[in-house]
């Protein structure tokens, strides 16, 4: 059986979107997705301007994210593994090193669609870092991470 940790990478690894919450500039939550990559700890998302969250996410650094099992691979759906957080996001400029680097990195992952998409100038590059949040293996299998590290995870205990 693998570990809680084994399992967060497993679904890290297997999924290919992130749910995103962001704030509209009326302070109201839209929900919407992005593909994504994970580097060095944090989340990248790769996203049109001409997208509502781009501009919120502009305007606003805030963030929340989900990543969930598929319901097709889930026993259960009323407890689907699944991972949450809040944090900040900060746009990776095209003229930074890192910003090839992980375009190569969407490229290995989603394929030639990149060679199109980086090439488009609304597309704008984000690194999301997760402050805090949650992971959720099953019924009662529930755990926190804080400070960034979506790996150090702590099992939450039933009151």
């Amino acid at each position: 059986m693998m570990s809680p940790e084994e399992q967060l990478q497993e679904l890290i690894i297997e999924q290919k979107s992130l749910q995103i919450a962001s704030l509209t500039s009326e302070g109201l939550p839209y929900a919407s997705y992005a593909p994504y990559i994970y580097h060095n700890g944090c989340f990248y998302i790769y996203i049109s301007e001409l997208a509502k969250h781009t501009q919120n996410l502009i305007d606003d650094k805030r963030i929340s994210i989900l990543i969930i099992e598929d319901e097709e691979k889930s026993r259960q759906v009323f407890a689907r593994r699944r991972l949450s957080g809040e944090g900040y996001v900060s746009e990776i400029e095209r003229v930074e090193e890192d910003y090839t680097k992980i375009i190569a990195e969407f490229a290995g992952k989603f394929g030639n669609i990149m060679n199109i998409l980086s090439n488009l100038s609304d597309f704008r590059l984000f690194r999301v870092e997760i402050n805090a949040g949650s992971f959720v293996i099953g019924f009662g299998k529930a755990y926190t991470y804080s400070g960034g590290n979506v790996t150090n995870l702590v099992q939450q205990k039933v009151k």
